[in-house]
């Protein structure tokens, strides 16, 4: 399987007929349902037992958008036995994540977050409480942090140096989904373990196989969390064999590589130079660095939540904004023509999206929220940045870029798939010719 097809929903793979059963089965409790006390909310009509898991089978971010359309900005739905209020408006998201974000800050129960993140102890799905602020104090300050991310630059800028070498030397025709794949694995991998560890133990089955697996598994769907009477679906259909087969490998991968690294620890006694430090190392020092003595699994957790949240979303933006500029040509003109002025600076550039307008992205503005707001927002907003402009400053500056067997821009293959990020349904295959060649 093409690493460019790992994030298939669980919802995607539910057999039709098995939600016509379970349709068919839940009208049985129509009658308790219409006795519980309804909602103010607006909310679309929902199945007894499901709720609206149904309205949701395919992409349910165009799904929710459509539901919003006919029923408002802030909506009520129920995702089986699990209330949800969904907001699609900048303002409701301001009252959400800025004006009342102490009142969510916190996350539901996850039986797939507890199995993968050790208990849900990583910044992402931990409840709001002491453990969470100590450990994303640890991801902000020492982790992610701006003179981190700097401490960074080498090791991004040798592995785009790298792709841009493999793009020339495959003269003509590339995939670049699977590219922005390897070049986003193997920078996370050289930040969070001090190495690429690529494809190890058996060619294709190695670590970035490994990694896809996480990103797959953790777009699924466990129907045990929202509609516990259908728990055993899991069971049937494998997903929980899946779960708990990826947790012991990642379990075994990570725990060999911090023991790697408190050996190297234990050699190099003294460890004075913080910018050598990965985040491996960073998390094994953490109660010397900042008093904060975190646990084993809290350090996995944390580690998986680099791996995951940095791999498949700053892949995913790469690829749709090349896939983008390539259906507009003159738009790619546009900023090939801006980056290569800034001869010898390609990070400087940025997205003409920006150009002109004032909206911030980085939680500020709440038009454009890509990497969330408040005390939740996304903590590795820095360094998904500095890759993201690395690497398409350098693909623009670079190549020529160009459809393959003269393909117009409007005949290409711009359908989604949907994961824990939304991404290009088949791999995006380009042609690329070397600039100024």
């Amino acid at each position: 399987m093409s690493s460019h097809h790992f994030l298939v929903s669980h919802l995607d793979a539910l057999p039709l007929f098995l939600l016509a059963l379970v349709a068919l089965s839940s009208l049985l409790l129509l009658r308790r349902a219409r006795a519980k006390k309804p909602s103010h909310l607006p909310s679309p009509w929902r199945l007894p037992l499901i709720g609206n898991l149904h309205q949701l089978v395919s992409l349910p971010h165009r799904s929710l958008r459509s539901l919003s359309e006919k029923h408002g900005p802030v909506m009520l739905l129920w995702f089986g036995r699990v209330p949800t209020v969904v907001v699609s408006s900048a303002a409701a998201a301001q009252e959400v994540m800025k004006t009342h974000d102490l009142a969510f800050a916190s996350r539901p129960d996850s039986s797939l977050s507890d199995r993968l993140f050790y208990g849900s102890q990583d910044v992402g799905f931990s409840k709001y409480g002491e453990l969470w602020r100590q450990v994303r104090r640890v991801c902000v300050l020492h982790l992610l942090s701006l003179r981190r991310v700097h401490t960074f630059r080498p090791i991004r800028e040798e592995e785009v140096a790298l792709l841009v070498g493999r793009i020339r030397a495959a003269s003509g025709r590339v995939n670049i989904s699977e590219m922005i794949v390897s070049l986003t694995s193997d920078i996370i991998c050289r930040a969070a373990f001090g190495r690429k560890h690529v494809e190890e133990e058996g060619g294709g089955n190695g670590v970035r196989a490994l990694f896809s697996e996480l990103i797959m598994v953790l777009g699924t769907f466990p129907l045990r969390d929202f509609v516990p009477l259908l728990g055993w679906i899991d069971r049937l259909n494998g997903l929980d064999a899946r779960v708990r087969k990826t947790a012991i490998k990642f379990d075994a991968f990570i725990e060999k590589v911090l023991e790697e690294h408190e050996r190297k620890t234990h050699t190099n006694l003294a460890r004075d130079d913080s910018s050598t430090m990965d985040f491996s190392d960073i998390l094994l020092s953490s109660d010397a660095v900042d008093g904060i003595a975190l646990s084993r699994d809290c350090i996995k957790a944390i580690i998986l939540d680099m791996i995951t949240g940095g791999i498949d979303t700053t892949y995913t933006t790469i690829e749709w904004a090349m896939g983008e500029l390539v259906r507009h040509p003159r738009k790619m003109e546009r900023a090939q023509e801006e980056i290569r002025k800034i001869v010898g600076s390609p990070e400087e550039f940025w997205p003409e999206r920006f150009v002109g307008n004032s909206i911030d992205f980085k939680g500020q503005d709440f038009q454009l929220i890509p990497f969330g707001a408040g005390r939740r927002g996304c903590p590795g907003v820095a360094f998904a940045m500095a890759t993201t402009e690395l690497a398409l400053a350098n693909l623009l500056y670079h190549f020529d870029w160009q459809l393959p067997d003269g393909m117009a821009g409007e005949a290409m293959d711009m359908s989604e798939a949907s994961g824990i990020a939304v991404h290009k349904k088949s791999s995006l295959i380009l042609v690329a010719k070397p600039a100024n060649s």
